[in-house]
This record gives C-alpha cells, structure tokens and sequence, in this order.
C-alpha cells in the first residue's frame, strides 16, 4: 500500500489552512457551542461516515411499520411518520455488556467499508440523545427517563472482531443551553479504528429517554488517506446548535484552498444531527448559495430522519430503516440540480449554510472533502534477499530494500527530501546507495556514503539513509518532483548474527515536500515492509509424573522443540541425562519415537539426525527412574540438548521426596435402628493404599457403655482389648485388616429413643498424604416401642347442608407408654367441625384444613376415641370429599404402617344416570345388521337406568339424528326440532330402567356411510359419575346405491325402408343436478343392463363394441358392464328399416336398470324415474309401381294406325303420389 499526509498545522501554515468558522454576526439564537475544526489534513483522500440510530417506533403502535420504511417528504407535512408521533423505544440489535455500564439497554452497527490502501488518519466518534422522559404519544411501553443520565459522556465501542465493547469516555460533552437533557458527546477513537480497520462497528448505552420525540444515535466520522484518489483537502467541524424558524441561516466559510485549474472538482459534505424529522420541512443545506438534495434528501426536506451516502438509504447496518426518527447522518455529492459540480475551477473560498423556516434540528458535524491543485506522491516500497533469494531470511543475509516516488497529482512536488531509518537488526552495508529512476538516475546514480557531498548520503550517528531526489536535488536540498515522474532508489543492509528467531526487521520511509503553486508542505510515509529473522532454536522441557516416593519409580518426560522458526540442519540432536547416585538407583523403559536411546549406569543418552522444522517438537522420551528407598529429602537432575544448528539447552526437574502411606478407616452399623436387646454389629476395614507399608497402626474407637453392653472384639491381624483399642502393627502397601465389634443394645429408652454414635479412628507413624480419612463414624438408634393404629368412620352419603359425624379411634399396641399422642385430620373444604369429644381439638369451629386433637399419654393396649360433630357445606351434592387422619406420639413406633386412615363420602342427594343406546331392526327386536339399505326402517332404542342413590329428577334425554336418518314418528313424551330429538322421562326411580324407541328410516344421504349419532341423558339431580355414562353412541353401516340415467338418440332421423339407422344408447352413474332428498355420500360402482324393444319394420344388425347389445326377436338387451361413479358407458347397435315401417314414425324405449357386474353387485337405483329414454324415426312411404305396354297391331303397314295400352299398377303398401308416365315414340 501507500500513502501520503501532511505535516502537522503548524503556523506558518495557517494562511493556507482550511477553517470552517461560523459567523459572528450568524450565531443562532441558542448557540450551544459554536462549530469549530476538529481535523484537518491536505492528503490523497476522502471522509467517510458509519452511523445508526438507537431508536425506533414501537412495534404495537399503529403505523409504526409503514413509518419505518417512509422516505422523506417533499412538502407539506406528516405527523405519522415522526418521532413525536410515538412512544420511542430503544433499539438493540447489537447486545452486550459494557464495562462501568453493565448488559446493553440500546445497541446497533453499522458497516465500515475503507478502501484496501486507506490509512485512516481520524476516527472522531459522536453519540447524542435526550435523556428526559417523553410524552405518552402511542401504544407501546411507557416513557421513561434515560437510566443513568450521569453518564452521557460515555458509551460502549465494540470494533469488528472484538468479542465485547470497550468503554468510552467523551473528550467534549455538549449541553444545550435550551434544554439540560439534550446533548451531544465526542471521543477520538483514532487509534482503535487504525488497528481494527474496515467492518461492523457497535455503539451501546448511549443513555436516552424513551417515549414521545425522543431520539438517539451514533456517527463515526472517518477521514483516512488513499493513495489511489486525488490530494483532497479534508475538515472535520463540529459543535451543537440549534436551528429553528426565526433564526438567522447559519453560515460556515470555507477558504485556504485553490481546487484544480481544469476538469471536475470532486466536492463532498458531510452532516450529523439531531431532530430532523422525516414528515416535516422547511429546512436546508446549501453551498455557495446552491441547496443541496439528492435521492435520500429533499431540498426542503434535508434535515430529514435519514442516513444516507450519496442519495441512496445506508444498509450495511442494523436496524437499516429509511426513517432513522430525528436523527441524520449522510455523506451528499456537492453538485447542483443538474449534477455539475458547484465548486468551479481554481476555487479558493465557498460558503456552506443551513437554516430553516419550520422544522427545528440541532447539527452537530459538518464535514468537508474537495479536491486540490497539488501534487500527489504515491510511494512503493519492496525488499528483496539478495543472499538467499525468496528467502528465509537468515542471520547474515543481505537486504536490498528499493523505493519508489510517483506524482501523480496536478502540481509539482519541490524541496523532496527521502529519509529511511536502517532497521533495527540489521547494519548499513556501505556503498549500496543507489538512485534507478527519476532526473537524477542519469547524472548521480551512485552516490557515496559521505554527508553533504551527493544527493545521498549515509548518517552513522542517526542510522539513517537520506536522498534528496527530484529535478536540481543536491547536497543540500530536494529538487522538482514533475507531474507523472518516477524517482527511485536502492540500498541494503546485513542482518545481524546475533538476532534471534522471529526477531522483525521492519522498515519504512518518509518523504518531506512542498506544493509548487500554493507552497503547503506535505509528507509522505511509505508502505511498510517487514522481515522475519529464521534460524532453528530447541528447548529442552523435562517433566515427570506423580511425587518421589522411596522405592517407587516416577515417569520423566523429555519433550525437545524448535521455537525458532527455521527448521535445523539435519545434524545429529543428542539428549544427555545424567541421574544423581543418592537419589535414583536405577533407569529403565527409555525410549521415544524417532529417538535412539541407551542406559549407562544412571546415563540416559538419546540421538536423532532427521530435521526438526520450526515450530514443531520432536516426539517426548520417556525413562522410569527409581527413587532411592529411604528417600533423600529431594531429588533432581538436568538433561542437555545439542546440535542440529541450535545453542544447546538444558531442561530440569525435581522435588521433594518421602515415604507415604495412606491410610484409612470406614465403619459401619447393622441394623441402624433397634430394640433394646438386640445385637448391634459395627464393621470398621483399615485399609493401606500405599504407595508404602504404614508402621505402628493403631485404632480406637471407644464404646458407649451406657448404651452398649457384652462388647466383642474380633481383629484379622494385631490385638484388641474391649474398649476396642487396638495395635495392628505394620500394614502393607494395600493392605486392609478388618476389625468387627458386636454389642448388645440397653439404652435408656423411657424418655424417648436413644441415639448412639461413636468414631472410630486410625494412625500410622509413616506420613499419610489424606488424613481426610482416617476416621469414620456410624450412628445407630435405640427406639422405644409403642405401636399406635388409627381408623376413622363416618356417615357413608350425608346431604348438603346436613349434619355430618366422624369417629376416630387411636389404640396403643404398646408394648410401652406412648408419649404426647397427637391426631391431625385433615378436613374437607366442604367440612365444618362445631364441636369434638373425647379429646381437646382446635380450632372448633373450623372449616377444613388441619385439626389438631391431643390425647396425651396412652398406656399399651389403650383405646381413645374422638367424636367430631359438623355440618357439610350446601351446594355439594354430587361431590366426593376425603379426609384423612394420621397419629403421632413421641415415643418410636416400630410399625408406621398403621399411624395413617382416610374416609371419604358422596354427598347427596345424587343420582347416577346411565345412557345405552342401540339400533334395532324393531322395537324390543333383534339389533340391525349391516348394512342398511337406503329406504329400510330401524328403531334407535334409547335406555336410561338410575343407579341411585337417590331418585333423578327431571330427566331429560336428547339425541341428534344424523344426516340421511329421519324420524317416522315421533313418541310420546317427545319432541323434534331440526333434527334434534328431546325426549321429557320426569322422575327416574333408584334402580329403573325407561326405554325411548325412535323408529327412524334411512335416506339417500346417508347411502355409502356409517351414520352415527349420540344420545345424552341429564336431569336435575347431581349425577356423582357423568363421565362416559350420561351418553352413549350408536352406529350403523349404509350399503353403496347407484343412480342410473340413460339417454338414447338415432341417426338418421329420417329414413327409408332399407336404409341402416344407428341407436346410440348412453348410460351414466351420476346424481343430477337438482336432484330432491340431497346427494348420497358417494354412488357405488355397479353393472348395467338395457333393454330395447324394435318397432316393427326395424330390424336389428349389429353392435359396438361388437357383442354388448344382442337381440332376441325384436327385444335388444345390452351388457354395459360396471359403471362407475361419475362414469359415461356408450353401446351403438345398427337397424334396417323395413316395409312395414314405410310412411310412419316409430318410435321405441329403452329403460336401464343395475346387475352384477365385473365383480360388483347390482346396486338399489337411488332415482329409477332417470332410467329410461326414446327414439324416434321417420320412414317415408314405400309405393310399389307397375307399368304395362300393348301393342293393337305389332306388325303394322306404312301408314296404318295402330294402338298402344300402357297400364300402371300400385301393388302399396302405400299409394303413390305425383306418378307420371313418359313414353318415347319410335
């Protein structure tokens, strides 16, 4: 990459520099602080602008979507799409934690893109809100105030790549003068967006008030230098005003520049601020008179809500609205209406301004980039080895580092001075300065090393080399550097022998220079250029597993790695480690892969020549060592790498050492609890696990003498007295003794159960690593005995709102006194005790919940009862309510088993109603078989049967018929409505059974079906168990029907005898359209048969499909076979009109009806009245005619007369009309 930057704003510079100053006699009525430069620079290069909002419109509020995406309007107004339309909520799309924040409350991103050679040399970061509480303008959460306005100076910064945000505290905090909770921060954040570059950028806990015209929001403002664009002037101003109606413009000046002589001037604004609302206008933006507007910004409408680059919406961030609600941040081409530029050529002043005549806003950045008449310097800069071309650099090698200056700006650059600092690592070799390019290549390509005598020069106390390059450079000053001219130059350098590995050599240049017209001095750093030193470097790490313990053998590993980053030579590595007498007796198990080791005594020698690349280690050598038994107090040793190209390396490892033994102790009891007089056996197991036998182990566990009694002791190795003292001696290394102990159990029991527990503890002399262990303790109980049973009874079904009794009756089994007997019973809800005998029980009254009755002391083989009188509750009938009781003592029960009872009762009155429905062929007849045919009659017979216990009351019983079954009569008692049958039963008696019989027909809607249907009975009695019994389901199966229709039609209509007539006989299975009684579910497939009968004179030929139609006599029968629903089947048969038909019409019928066919039964006809059709033909007359000729004298004379006789005969059937006859004479 490279680059270009001007020197710092000097003074002599401040006739040339840029400043963008509002006017004096411009202030705006409430000038908060006024703008002021925050940044300038005279570079290759542009301003860019990241941003976001921090709020938006809640999502219940109406309208709030559609506002969201709304641009700017042109004129007029429009409230709906305004922050002051809405309850604002904070947006946070980009959550996290800020430190001195804590989790995000508001959060968004925005995308940073910079061009790939951009060197940003400004990061200014602006965040704002109002930190009061809105108005409630809308749905959505209430309003509140921001949650800690103390600190608005700062917010959490997350960079791309970064996993959390960074807290930012403002260099420059803005107050408005007109209200005290809105304001306006900055923090230069330079150095992070320098080191985190282009992509997503995260703001969070910029601190707002919520609720009605609230806003927040966040810019980074960028200015970076490109080397790839034209030298720019580029300003950052910023402050915090107010712009309203009535105030005067707000005008910044800008001077100190001269844009190029010729060509477009490329001119950029910048603008950041707050309260621009979308759907109001009146305000403006304007350069030099000129207002400004493009897609995303109005010319009345620029403060607009809107963040935007270049008129187009920003979506490269999140949220990404077109309305961002009173908050502005846009980058605006400067050009007029018709895109030409507004700054012209050779410009050196324009006027930026802003004003208003309704909408009120605060800016707080302006930002400005134009173009330049200067020179730009882009610069290269490479490095080549040339000792080991292509590299790895290595120690010694050398460097030849070249440099390149092109011009590509408009103006020459003067006075250029080069200056590049020797890199450290690395050492000047003398004689290298040499310029390749440029005027001065051709008259002092090789200057010398000396000061002050060449162009170039080598300065030993700065360690630098310096070129003065360009047209007239000299010993003393930089020459002309023209438009489209190349200098370059070479040196090199040695890298040192002592650098380590990975060790940088970066190098970079700078250039000092000066505009030709204007004389603004600039200067130029160059890309930088960075050498990795290489050469091999190995370590020895030695490690081992596990403590020294005297006699027990410890793992080392030796791990040897390359931390340089060249692999090494391919000599021979060789590991060398010598284990210290005294401390180790002996080695064994060495070994590595890739590595040839072998034991010398206490030597371990290990050796490889294959390469070790950097960064890579070669596989670990492992070796067991024995720690010398007994053990000194530490152990240690040094291993030593060498060779393959590498300094050798030592790696060490040690520690203390000791005989260790741990011991433990686990005890247990059996049984836990017992009776006076029973065995109690304890259990204690002495275990040793090592790594060393454990000396002089002693156990004690002393044994409570009040409570036991007939102690015996029982030890697998060593002795035991009966306080159970005991001496095991030595104990080896996992080894376990076992002791047992048993006991008989006399505690003192009359007072209440005893509880014994004792430790047992064991010791050793050898030290124990976890003496965690080496005690255990087992408790057991001794329990009195008083065995205490309760039962309760009461009345099995008391009425609602009636008096109810339960009898408690508590007994002790004994054998001993149960102390302090407590019942608890816990009463129904539906329950209220009034009074209680036969022990003292509170509360009384009560309702529900716990009772608490006490009886004292019972003595074994007693007997208390308790009487609890009360009143159910009313409106209970039909409930099932439960009580339930347990006793307690203080004394031990030994069986808990019988200490619980529970009761329950049906509350009256109530009546269990059942429902059994079924479909009979006849009343009290056999059930239906399936399946029914459309047309057949049934008998739903509906039985209700009281279970009791009490008799049912206005019983009702109700049942919807299904589709295609209607009632044919209706009974006694009964009603219908819309197919709803309800049937009035009065009073059902406890234990009776009413049978309802519905005699019902099947109709053609219910063909092809399993009509079901459910009948439900209720009554005003409560019925205990209504689930699935007050209803019942019966269901019955309806056979397939078919609709057969048939048309017939002939061809010709007219004919005459002899002539052939065609039949064409069509049959479909179909409903009709408009057929009366509904459709069935579906037609069933079924065959169909014709029948034809000929009129006479018409006499039967043939058929097609050949053999479908037959006849016999004048009866024509056709076999369609199955037809199908919706199906058309078409049979033709041919006919001969004969004499008998001349001069009529005859007419025949054709009828259809269903048979078995291709595997199919021949279905009921659901509409016969369809199944029949005629045709009809016309055969004209038939007249049979005769003619007869006589001649009177055949043999005639010349001139004789002679006679001829023609006679005409008609020999029918029909008589001939119009007969002539014409006779040609000889």
């Amino acid at each position: 990459m490279s680059g270009c930057r001007k020197w710092g704003r000097a003074s002599v510079l401040v006739p040339f520099a840029v400043a963008l100053l509002l006017l004096a006699n411009a202030a705006p009525a409430q000038a908060d602080r006024s703008f002021s430069t925050r940044f300038n620079a005279d570079v290759p290069g542009n301003i860019t602008i990241a941003a976001n909002t921090l709020m938006v419109c809640p999502a219940a509020a109406a309208g709030c979507t559609a506002a969201r995406g709304t641009p700017p309007i042109a004129s007029g107004t429009n409230n709906s799409i305004n922050n002051n339309n809405y309850n604002m909520v904070y947006v946070n799309t980009a959550p996290g934690t800020v430190p001195g924040s804590g989790a995000s409350f508001d959060s968004s991103s925005a995308t940073l893109s910079l061009p790939s050679s951009a060197t940003v040399l400004f990061a200014g970061l602006y965040w704002g809100a109002d930190t009061s509480t809105g108005a409630s303008v809308s749905a959505g959460p209430a309003p509140a105030a921001a949650p800690n306005a103390g600190l608005r100076n700062q917010v959490g910064f997350r960079v791309p790549g970064a996993a959390g945000y960074t807290a930012i505290t403002a260099a420059q905090l803005d107050v408005s003068s007109g209200s005290a909770t809105r304001y306006n921060a900055f923090a230069d954040v330079t150095g992070l967006v320098q080191a985190a570059g282009s992509g997503a950028y995260s703001v969070a806990n910029v601190q707002a008030g919520t609720g009605g015209d609230r806003y927040a929001g966040w810019s980074l403002v960028i200015a970076y230098q490109d080397p790839a664009q034209p030298a720019r002037d580029l300003t950052v101003d910023d402050g915090f005003v107010t712009v309203s109606s009535g105030s005067p413009p707000i005008s910044i000046p800008v001077a100190g520049f001269r844009t190029p002589p010729s060509g477009p001037v490329h001119t950029t604004l910048g603008f950041v601020g707050y309260e621009g609302d979308s759907g109001l206008t009146g305000d403006s933006a304007s350069l030099n008179g000129t207002t400004l507007s493009d897609g995303a910004n109005r010319a009345g409408n620029f403060w607009c809500s809107a963040i935007s680059s270049f008129g187009t919406n920003v979506t490269a961030r999140n949220p990404s609205d077109i309305n961002n609600f009173a908050y502005d941040a846009k980058l605006i081409n400067a050009v007029d209406a018709k895109g030409n530029p507004i700054l012209p050529n050779n410009a050196t002043s324009a006027t930026i301004q802003v004003t208003t005549s309704g909408d009120t806003y605060f800016p707080a950045v302006v930002t400005l980039a134009t173009d330049l008449y200067s020179p730009t310097i882009v610069s290269s800069k490479s490095v080549t080895n040339i000792t080991h071309p292509g590299g790895p650099d290595r120690l010694g090698d050398t460097l030849r580092y070249t440099v390149s200056y092109t011009n590509t700006g408009s103006d020459s650059a003067v006075n250029f001075a080069m200056r590049d600092p020797i890199p450290t690592g690395t050492t000047y070799r003398p004689g290298t300065l040499h310029i390749t390019a440029g005027p001065l290549a051709s008259t002092n390509p090789n200057p010398t090393d000396a000061l002050g005598d060449d162009p170039a020069e080598y300065d030993p106390v700065s360690n630098n080399v310096l070129f003065r390059l360009g047209a007239g450079g000299n010993a003393t000053s930089g020459g002309r550097i023209a438009p489209g001219e190349t200098d370059t130059v070479t040196f090199d350098v040695m890298i040192n022998a002592d650098d380590s590995p990975g060790q940088q050599i970066v190098n970079q240049a700078s250039a000092n220079f000066n505009g030709l017209t204007l004389g603004t001095p600039f200067f130029d750093t160059s890309p930088q250029v960075t050498n990795t030193v290489s050469a091999p470097s190995l370590t020895l790490a030695k490690s081992h597993t596990g403590g020294f313990i005297g006699g027990q053998a410890t793992t080392f590993a030796l791990a040897v790695s390359n931390v340089g980053n060249l692999a090494t030579d391919g000599s021979t590595v060789t590991v060398t480690d010598p284990f210290p007498a005294g401390s180790f007796t002996s080695l064994a198990n060495a070994g590595g892969d890739g590595w040839n080791c072998s034991i010398a005594g206490l030597t371990l020698t290990c050796t490889r020549s294959d390469g070790l690349a950097a960064g890579s280690s070669y596989p670990p050598i492992f070796v067991d060592a024995t720690v010398q038994d007994p053990a000194p107090a530490t152990v240690s040793n040094t291993a030593t790498v060498s060779g393959g190209g590498s300094p050798p390396a030592t790696g060490s490892d040690g520690g203390g050492a000791s005989g260790l033994a741990d011991v433990s102790i686990s005890k247990s009891v059996d049984p836990t609890s017992v009776f006076n007089g029973d065995t109690v056996t304890y259990t204690l197991i002495v275990q040793n696990t090592g790594p060393s036998s454990a000396q002089n182990v002693t156990v004690s566990d002393p044994v409570d003498a009040a409570s036991l009694g007939s102690v015996a002791v029982q030890t697998s190795q060593g002795t035991c007295d009966t306080t159970v003292s005991c001496s095991l001696g030595t104990l080896a290394a996992n080894g376990t003794a076992t002791i047992t102990i048993t006991a008989t159990a006399t505690a003192n029991t009359s007072s209440g159960a005893v509880a014994i527990a004792n430790t047992a503890r064991v010791a050793s002399s050898t030290p124990d690593p976890n003496p965690n262990n080496n005690s255990d303790t087992a408790s057991a109980t001794v329990l009195g005995t008083a065995d205490l049973t309760i039962d309760k009874t009461g009345t099995a079904n008391p009425d609602q709102g009636g008096v109810d009794t339960y009898t408690l009756t508590v007994s002790n089994n004994g054998p001993d006194t149960a102390q302090a007997v407590v019942v608890n019973d816990t009463l129904p809800s539906q329950f209220t005790a009034t009074a209680a005998s036969g022990a003292t029980c509170a509360p009384i009254p009560t309702t529900g919940g716990q009772l608490v009755c006490t009886l004292g002391n019972m003595a074994p083989n007693t007997t208390a009862t308790i009487t609890l009188t009360g009143t159910v509750a009313p409106g209970t009938a039909g409930l099932t309510i439960a009580d339930g009781v347990a006793v307690s003592s203080t004394t031990g029960d030994p069986d808990l088993s019988n200490n619980n009872a529970g009761f329950t009762q049906l509350i009256g009155p109530v009546a269990d109603l059942t429902m059994s429905k079924s479909a009979l062929l006849t009343a009290g007849g056999s059930p239906v078989t399936d399946p029914l045919s459309v047309g057949d009659n049934f008998v739903y017979a509906l039985r209700v049967t009281n279970n009791g216990p009490s008799p049912a009351a206005n019983v009702m019983v109700t049942d919807i018929l299904p589709t295609g079954i209607t009632l044919t009569s209706t009974p006694p008692g009964c009603t219908v409505a819309a197919g709803t049958v309800t049937c009035s039963l009065g009073t059902v008696a406890v234990g009776q059974t009413v049978t309802t019989n519905l005699s019902v027909q099947v109709g053609a809607a219910a063909a092809n079906s399993a009509p079901s249907n459910t009948a439900t009975v209720s009554s005003t009695t409560v019925d205990p168990n209504p689930s699935g019994k007050t209803s019942d389901t019966a269901t019955i199966g309806v056979g397939d029907v078919a609709n057969l229709a048939l048309t017939k039609s002939v061809a010709p209509q007219t004919a005459n005898v002899g002539d052939t007539v065609t039949y064409t006989l069509s049959a479909t299975n179909d409903i009709p359209i408009g057929e009366a009684g509904g459709a069935p579910a579906g037609l069933g497939t079924t065959g169909g048969v014709i029948t034809d009968t000929l009129p006479a004179g018409v006499q039967f030929l043939s058929s097609s499909p050949a053999g479908v139609c037959t006849a016999a006599g004048q009866t024509v029968t056709c076999h369609l076979g199955a037809i199908a629903q919706g199906q058309i089947v078409t049979a033709t048969y041919t006919a001969l009109v004969t004499s008998p038909a001349a001069g009529t019409s005859v007419t025949n019928q054709a009828s259809i009806a269903t048979e078995a066919a291709g595997g199919f039964p021949a279905l009921p006809d659901f509409n016969p009245s369809d199944n029949g059709d005629s045709a009809t033909v016309n055969v004209n007359p038939l007249a049979d005619l005769s003619l007869t000729k006589a001649v009177s004298n055949p043999n005639p004379a010349v001139d004789d007369e002679v006679a001829y006789t023609l006679t005409a005969g008609n020999a029918g059937p029909n008589d001939g009309t119009g007969v002539t006859i014409h006779d040609s004479l000889p």
